[in-house]
Order: C-alpha cells, then structure tokens, then sequence
C-alpha cells in the first residue's frame, strides 16, 4: 500500500513538473473530475493526464457531526483512441467526530485505490440529439489504512451519455 501511494505522489510530481508541456492537438481537455461527474470521452491514444482537488464534506444529524476532508485524485492514460487505463482514489483522509457534549475523535489515512477503464463506444452527432456514450469499469481494490481500510474488493460499471 505504502509503495502505491508512493506511486501516486510521484505521478502527480510528475504532472507537475511538466504542466506547462503542451501536447500538439486541437482536441480540447476533457475532464471527469474525480467524484463529481464523469465525461464519455477518453483523454486519447498515449496521452495521460491527472485531475485533483481538496473536498470536505460533513454530515449532521444532532447529536452526531461527522467532517471529512480529503484529496480526490484521478489518473487516466489513454490506451487507444477509444480506451483509457484509470487509477482513481481519495489519496488521504482526515475525518472528524463528534457526539454532542463529548471531546472530538479524529482519525487519518490512505484511502483505498481503484483501477478501472473507460471504453468511449460511441461518438454521437452534433447534428443529432444522440449522445456520446461510454463505459466505466473500476475495481476497488482491498487497500487503505486505519477507518478508511476497504477488506473487500468493490466493482462499479457506469454507462455515461453527454452531448456536445
């Protein structure tokens, strides 16, 4: 686990490092903002790119007030012009608990990672109301630390439909 996430720190020193090498295309970024949305599209033949952000969320239901804070992060590298390798995780986690009247408990740690594809099936039209479909697959795989440690692999397969 510790080797993965050492993986993962180092491709996004990489991205880093070069973000400002500008790839010899007129196609425009598609992004598939980890945890929020997912596009149909794949980010093309040999081509990768990483998408991250910082997102908290809280749940309160008096007496109980729970806040997570963690790192989304999604790597995509494109396989063909139709198939995209992903490994997706919320990197580190930090959540807080708290029962009214009683002292806060915070816990830390990795968070589990998940490897999936993406197969973009169909392009649409753009003289048509069909949509762009694609296929998601990912499996998340028995990883973590601490709370956030999944025992169990978990899959999801996601159809998604957008139009231009």
């Amino acid at each position: 686990m510790k080797k993965l996430c050492l993986a993962l720190l180092v491709l996004v020193g990489l991205a880093a490092a070069t973000s400002g090498v500008r790839a010899d295309t007129d196609e425009p970024l598609v992004t598939d903002r980890p945890d929020i949305t997912e596009s149909s599209r794949v980010v093309g033949s040999w081509r990768w790119q990483i998408e991250t952000s910082a997102q908290r969320s809280q749940f309160k239901l008096d007496p109980v007030d729970t806040q997570t804070w963690s790192i989304p992060t999604l790597f995509r590298f494109g396989l063909g012009s139709k198939l995209e390798l992903r490994f997706t995780s919320d990197l580190y986690s930090t959540t807080n608990f708290q029962v009214a009247g009683s002292d806060a408990e915070r816990t830390s740690g990795f968070a589990p990672i998940a490897l999936g594809l993406k197969w973009h099936i169909w392009a649409g039209g753009e003289r048509t109301l069909a949509p762009s479909l694609g296929f998601l697959l990912h499996v998340k795989l028995p990883s973590g630390s601490n709370v956030f440690k999944l025992r169990n692999p978990e899959s999801s397969a996601v159809l998604a439909a957008d139009w231009a």
